[in-house]
Formats: structure tokens, C-alpha cells, sequence
């Protein structure tokens, strides 16, 4: 049984993509923000977010995936046990549209997107689990099935999957100026 791990920064497809993949690979999906929701622990209205148990969500998580293949996505998916994370990666000035459009406040838009230019998702995924599980996708020009496809062959074809390892997609040096003048905008 495999278990995969999708993260990213909000708003790069994670949704879409675990739902496409699940449908089309025979995965069981679990959506972990849905999940979650039963183990929140506080909420913190500095970053508008919820505080959840992270170790009762893993608990729950073990038991239920023992005997399936999964799927399971969120911005903190990847502190979650699996066998395989992927970490989508998504152009900041595309990101920063999309979480307009879905109402993001701006600050809530500026962290975001400092988040996704500092690969934060993605150094935490290697700090959890290791270089040897963490692959990266650029989702930028990609359609849902293509990245889907790379998923399923990442997952299945080691030689594959040496394109994906972590590094290959570096926001910083392009947008440093970008990330500068959202802060000083806040």
C-alpha cells in the first residue's frame, strides 16, 4: 500500500490534482484540512488560521491507512507519515492571482506568497521526511493530468523521479524584487 503526501502552498492545485489522481489511479482521497477540523485546537486570528493536534491527526491517519493506497492533500500533508512527498510548486505571480480571486486578504496574500518564494512547504517536507521521499513538481504550465501523470511516475519509476528532486525549482532569484515590494505594500 502507498501512501502519498501532496503539500504546496495554498492555492497551487493541491485539491485538484489529489481529486483528478485519486479518480483516475483507484486512490482513496482524504482531504486534510476536512479531516482536521475534529482536532482543532485554538484558533489564531494574527494569521486567520486554526491550530490543530497534529499528533492526534497522525494517529487517526495511521489507522485508517493501513490497508488502501491514499492520497492526502493539504498545506500540512507533509507532516503527515507517507511514502512518498510531493510538494507542488506554482509561479508566485499566478499564485498571487488565484488567492486574490478566492478573497484573500492582502497580508494573508503576502504570506502566501513569501511562503511559496522561500520553499517553505518544501524545506519542511525534507526537515520531516528525508531528501529520499520529497519530490518537487513546477505545476506552472502543467495541466491537471499531466501532473497527475508525473505522480503516478514518480511514484512508480525510479529513474523518473530524479527530475523531481528537491532544488530544481527556485522562485527566489526570479522574484526576490516581487517579495520586496509586497511587504513594503502591507
Amino acid at each position: 500500500m502507498t501512501t502519498i503526501l501532496l503539500t504546496g502552498t495554498p492555492g497551487v492545485g493541491k485539491t485538484s490534482v489529489a481529486k483528478r489522481f485519486s479518480s483516475i489511479y483507484n486512490y482513496k482521497y482524504i482531504n486534510l484540512n476536512e479531516f482536521s477540523k475534529k482536532y482543532i485546537i485554538k484558533y489564531d486570528s494574527e494569521r486567520e488560521t486554526y491550530i490543530v493536534d497534529l499528533d492526534k491527526v497522525k494517529d487517526e491517519l495511521r489507522k485508517i491507512t493501513e490497508n488502501n493506497n491514499y492520497i492526502i492533500e493539504s498545506h500540512i500533508s507533509h507532516f503527515m507519515d507517507g511514502d512518498f512527498v510531493i510538494v507542488l510548486r506554482l509561479d508566485p505571480k499566478i499564485l498571487m492571482e488565484r488567492l486574490k480571486i478566492r478573497g484573500y486578504k492582502k497580508k494573508k496574500i503576502v504570506e502566501n506568497i513569501e511562503a511559496e518564494i522561500l520553499d517553505v512547504c518544501l524545506v519542511e517536507s525534507i526537515e520531516v521526511h528525508g531528501l529520499n521521499k520529497v519530490y518537487e513538481i513546477d505545476v506552472t504550465n502543467k495541466t491537471i493530468q499531466e501532473i497527475c501523470e508525473d505522480i503516478f511516475r514518480i511514484i512508480s519509476d525510479k529513474n523518473y523521479r530524479k527530475k523531481f528532486k528537491p532544488g530544481n525549482v527556485r522562485w527566489l532569484e526570479k522574484y526576490y524584487n516581487l517579495m520586496s515590494n509586497l511587504r513594503k505594500n502591507i
